[in-house]
């Protein structure tokens, strides 16, 4: 009779007793933004920063609250939201995401999670932001240079070290068809390259980068053909698009240009770069 009492109040006491009461949360996140760069602003810079959920898997984040800083001060960049407490729910995940936009065109973002608020997360958080300007331009290039995929994975290897183990693959599906490296820190991969080739004239070139196995960054630069509504003369146009993910295939920012205009990313380029990626692991698990 002592244990049944006692099991009994021990299920009262962990099911009503959260773990974060809604009224310890509070109404106002706050932090400041910086880059490593020295350079700086100039007047007609903007930052916008935003709160935003991202619990839900594969879904684009929902933003609970936002600012925008016209002309800001240098770095480091102070920031102030305030939201309502009871739109966060103590089960959920928020994060901060930033960016500063110089003439309308994308210059530093985060590019990694400022989790905050829940799960033992603070109130404040000092951003890191990476630079991306003139980037959409840089990773789109040419034609013969998106073929050379060795190029690709020599220059990815530049950037981690020769300690990986490399394992090269085909695939095809459908009109495309595509050649991959994965480059392995013991049995997970870090980097995962796709040279893609399809029917109609274009190249694409992707890349994957994990942690502990898990989706960090989806990066992808095409070249193909205009639709007719943009181009129509017809012509090719060049794509660029970073998406960031949280290690758990959540979205949490991103950026794209097409033509290097500035483009807000879709939710099914978020949905496909996560579902790419489940697939790429699947691939180095059950080889073709």
């Amino acid at each position: 009779m002592y244990i049944r009492t006692l099991i009994l109040t021990l299920f009262v006491v962990l099911y009503t007793v959260p773990s974060i009461a809604a009224d310890e949360i509070p109404g106002v996140v706050t932090g400041t933004l910086a880059y490593r760069e020295r350079i700086a602003l100039p007047p007609n810079a903007v930052v916008e920063v935003e709160l935003r959920n991202v619990s839900l898997t594969d879904v684009r984040a929902t933003v609970i609250a936002s600012q925008t800083i016209v002309n800001p001060t240098q770095v480091p960049i102070a920031f102030r939201l305030e939201f309502n407490p009871r739109q966060i729910e103590p089960r959920y995940s928020y994060v901060i995401s930033a960016r500063i936009m110089i003439e309308d065109q994308l210059a530093f973002i985060n590019d990694h999670a400022y989790l905050v608020l829940t799960r033992g997360h603070p109130d404040r958080v000092d951003m890191v932001l990476r630079r991306v300007q003139g980037e959409g331009k840089a990773q789109a290039p040419d034609r013969s240079e998106q073929d050379d995929h060795e190029a690709r994975v020599t220059a990815t290897l530049d950037g981690l070290g020769t300690d990986l183990l490399r394992v090269d693959g085909t695939w095809k599906l459908g009109a495309v068809s595509a050649r991959y490296t994965a480059l392995l820190r013991g049995e997970l991969p870090v980097v995962i390259l796709e040279s893609r080739t399809q029917l109609v004239p274009g190249t694409i070139a992707v890349q994957f980068y994990f942690e502990e196995g898990r989706l960090t960054r989806y990066e992808e630069d095409s070249e193909q053909p205009a639709p007719a509504l943009s181009k129509p003369g017809g012509g090719v146009q060049k794509v660029s698009l970073r998406l960031y993910f949280d290690g758990a295939d959540r979205y949490v920012t991103g950026w794209k240009t097409v033509d290097g205009a500035p483009v807000q990313p879709k939710e099914h380029e978020v949905l496909s770069a996560a579902a790419q990626a489940r697939l790429a692991r699947d691939r180095l698990e059950n080889p073709e």
